[in-house]
């Protein structure tokens, strides 16, 4: 005898888990990824050791350098080249970095501080 073990209310709570989320907020392996592109990224993955960049010569000399990182894209690592960015007055740059939560890396952004 097979017996069902589903329940039609547990139906329902799966239907909805499966659903996308209201947010925008979509699930991509085992990383979280924000509709904006610029939230914080966690995955289960350590990334590799950063790259050593040489850096270009400085357009200005307002001229701010963003340090490269790794991105996880399509259950890879990819490197994103470090590059000058234009300052933004009154703000300074706030180094990207990866931080350990718990058994997660997450990726924090750079960016402009007041």
């Amino acid at each position: 005898m097979v017996r069902s073990l589903a329940h039609p209310s547990a139906l329902v709570v799966l239907a909805l888990l499966a659903a996308p989320f209201p947010s925008g907020c979509t699930v991509h392996e085992e990383a979280v990824v924000y509709p904006d592109g610029e939230g914080e990224e966690e995955y289960e993955v350590e990334p590799p050791a950063a790259k050593v960049e040489v850096q270009p010569v400085r357009p200005t000399h307002g001229h701010v350098w963003v340090a490269g990182h790794w991105r996880r894209a399509h259950g890879e690592w990819i490197w994103i080249s470090g590059r000058w960015v234009a300052p933004r007055r009154g703000h300074i740059w706030v180094e990207g970095h990866w931080a350990r939560r718990g058994l997660h890396y997450v990726w924090i952004p750079g960016h402009w501080r007041r």
